[in-house]
Formats: structure tokens, sequence, C-alpha cells
């Protein structure tokens, strides 16, 4: 039984001033979350563009938010 879960959301490229720095940011994160002594947890990656190299552990699961990116000005109509 999973004892806890974290969501990693990672920004949008439009959103980006250096999207492949947010990848190496993002995989960074995870590598030291995955080296963690305690083991029994899930990562969720929650993302709108997908990262193009993705990690690979049981415990961790790339989610797609289903809606496109939409910023601030967008929500207010």
């Amino acid at each position: 039984m999973t004892q806890f879960s974290l969501i990693i959301p990672l920004r949008p490229k439009v959103e980006s001033n250096d999207w492949q720095g947010d990848i190496v940011l993002l995989n960074r994160t995870i590598e030291s979350v995955l080296h963690q002594t305690h083991i029994d947890f899930r990562i969720y990656v929650v993302y709108t563009d997908a990262p193009e190299h993705q990690l690979t552990d049981q415990r961790i699961t790339y989610v797609a938010f289903p809606y496109g990116f939409q910023s601030l000005e967008m929500l207010k109509n």
C-alpha cells in the first residue's frame, strides 16, 4: 500500500524561458526523490507538453493534463 504521493507539475513550453533547462531540473528533482530511503511512494508528473526524455521507474507516472495551456487572461473571460 502506498503511503504517500508527490505531484510534480511541469510548466508548459509557452511559459518556459528554457524548456531544456526545465526538463533537466525536473529529472534532477525526480532522481532526488527516488534516492530517498523510504521507498513506498508514488510520483505523478503532470504536464501539458510531454518531456522528451521521461525517466522510467515503477513509482513514476506521467499524466497528461487534459486541457491545453490557459493563460490567466483566458480564464478571466
